[in-house]
């Protein structure tokens, strides 16, 4: 698709990304790979955007497509740190002499984590040739560093089967203050791109949560690193210390009480299931899981973890799926309500689960009695650390000078609470679960 614009300086802005568009691929790629509606309206313009030709051009101021040219003040400031590691990435082998064109999506721009996730672009190539990560913030240069280890140590440990499902990691590099780590492009859609951008959702479902569940259990099987009792899980301090630890963030209501006493009860009566110690992606949700066909492709290992429960990843896919799923077209439901329509007994989505789930107990030879035990374990889980890195977050703005007043105070106070509101879905739930 050739683009309304032609001057070689000039550039299309659309939802954190900057597209360049001299070159004669990036738009076609940004709408086809990484563009993802907010709205009905958008759902409708990104389809018309994307037919050849005048109609498609003729879509993209309605699409909301802002052009800017590169003097112009409008370009971020992180575009020298791009050009210099990428000039550096020349030096060193990695990428080709060509000057190349970038995608950046400058993914956390206003939180304290200042990621850049930048698509380089040879000059005629049709798709990326790298995706580069890079930050300045020490705690996520932390990550980027643990994710190349990361890579690199599976790359040497699963086998071919599970090989070409990640990414090919090249190298981490550092210039100024910017440490960037450098990894080859996974070609493919993302699942969560392709369920936002369906006009018939539903009919993904099913596909996208047998994929998902093929992919966890051979990855599981290749990781497995023996086995423990639920008695002890999630540590040694076992369900007990878990929700003691719950109590102390969030103070209980009477219907979280009474359903945490009711978990505990079962699970001293499961105790003794045996319970697989595999690895975890963590971060296995929709966006990071590229359909490739029959196989899926597996980004974004910064939170992989050696020993952890098997239902780590499969309750987050689980949930975050309900989470992102347009429950009406085009838009997002309240997180309260999209988990009741996820797991709530009676519903279509909560069938599909159900049998999601318990497919996966049998297969990975695990009681689906844990079901239940687990999933509560897992929302308490996740609400502390939820809870943790609010707070953690917090002192980082302080440290930095931020001052809060007003109604970004009020927006603060908000956040770190959702994992919390689901687990008091769990509780009023109870036994009307599709996994109880």
């Amino acid at each position: 698709m050739s683009t309304a614009p032609n001057s070689p300086d000039e550039y299309a802005y659309h939802d954190r990304f900057r597209i360049p568009l001299t070159h004669p691929a990036a738009l076609d790629f940004y709408l086809n790979e990484l563009l993802v509606p907010h709205s009905r309206k958008e759902m409708i313009w990104a389809a018309a955007a994307r037919a050849p030709a005048f109609a498609g051009r003729a879509a993209l101021p309605a699409l909301g497509l802002r052009y800017t040219q590169e003097g112009s003040g409008r370009a971020p400031a992180d575009d020298a740190d791009i050009r210099r590691i990428c000039a550096l990435l020349r030096d060193t082998g990695v990428m080709p002499d060509a000057e190349p064109s970038f995608i950046s999506l400058a993914d956390y721009g206003h939180s304290e984590r200042g990621k850049v996730v930048v698509f380089v672009l040879d000059p005629r190539a049709d798709k990326p040739r790298l995706v580069i990560k890079m930050s300045s913030q020490a705690e996520h240069v932390v990550a980027l560093e643990r994710e190349h280890a990361t890579l690199c140590s599976l790359r040497e440990r699963l086998g071919e089967g599970l090989l070409d499902t990640l990414p090919l990691p090249l190298t981490v590099v550092r210039e100024g203050q910017e440490t960037a780590f450098v990894q080859a492009y996974m070609p493919g859609r993302s699942m969560y791109l392709e369920l936002r951008n369906s006009f018939a959702p539903r009919a993904l479902v099913e596909r996208h949560f047998r994929l998902a569940r093929d992919w966890l259990i051979a990855f599981q099987q290749a990781t497995r690193a023996g086995e423990t009792r639920l008695g002890e899980f999630p540590s040694e301090s076992g369900m007990a210390g878990l929700f003691a630890d719950y109590r102390r963030i969030a103070s209980p209501s009477a219907p979280e009480e009474e359903y945490i006493g009711r978990i505990c009860r079962k699970a001293r009566e499961l105790e003794n299931e045996p319970l697989p110690v595999v690895a975890s992606q963590g971060d296995f949700w929709a966006r990071n899981l590229i359909l490739q066909g029959s196989r899926l492709g597996v980004i974004d290992w910064e939170s992989y973890g050696e020993r952890a429960s098997p239902f780590a990843d499969l309750f987050l896919f689980t949930t975050s799926y309900g989470l992102s799923y347009p429950w009406q077209l085009g838009r997002w439901a309240e997180p309260s309500a999209a988990f009741r329509s996820t797991y709530a007994s009676n519903g279509w989505m909560a069938r599909i689960v159900s049998r999601h789930l318990r497919e996966f107990c049998a297969r990975s030879r695990i009681s689906s009695k844990l079901l239940e035990v687990c999933f509560a374990a897992f929302a308490a889980q996740r609400a502390i650390e939820e809870k943790t890195q609010h707070v953690s977050s917090s002192h980082i703005h302080e440290k930095q000078g931020a001052r809060v007043t007003g109604a970004a105070q009020n927006d603060v106070s908000t956040k770190g609470q959702m994992w919390r509101r689901l687990f008091q879905e769990c509780a009023l739930m109870a036994g009307n679960a599709c996994f109880g």
